[in-house]
């Protein structure tokens, strides 16, 4: 039997230790990068404060607004529309994890994985 180029042998952790294990090294690399935890503390901060600023304005126009509004109106829909922003912080934060990868060089760039791994198959290293 031969070992295919980029294949990890198996091992026979627990997955509870393989799980440990990853999540560790997800942390030391989220943690590597400098916009990480800014990220994560605007979306913290964008929550309360979207919902303050709507239910401010809800608070300041109920007078002026019309019955069939009032009676539409949802107070904990209007308190939560600060989620979609924050979903906006969060993809942006997987965007930034997964490209300091790249940036950083983790990650091994995609045609030289793919021209090695053709190479091997065809029996041709093409190395010296």
């Amino acid at each position: 039997m031969s070992a295919h180029a980029g294949t990890a042998p198996r091992t026979s952790a627990s997955l509870e230790t393989r799980l440990r294990a990853t999540a560790r090294s997800e942390w030391i690399k989220f943690r590597s990068l400098r916009s990480g935890p800014a990220v994560l503390l605007a979306t913290a901060v964008i929550l309360p404060v979207t919902a303050w600023l709507l239910c401010a304005y809800y608070r300041n126009n109920w007078a002026t607004m019309s019955p069939a509004s009032k009676a539409s109106f949802d107070p904990v829909f209007i308190s939560l529309r600060g989620i979609e922003g924050a979903q906006l912080f969060v993809g942006a934060l997987g965007v930034i994890t997964a490209t300091g990868e790249y940036t950083s060089g983790e990650a091994p760039p995609r045609g030289d994985h793919r021209e090695e791994s053709r190479a091997e198959h065809a029996g041709e290293t093409g190395r010296p």
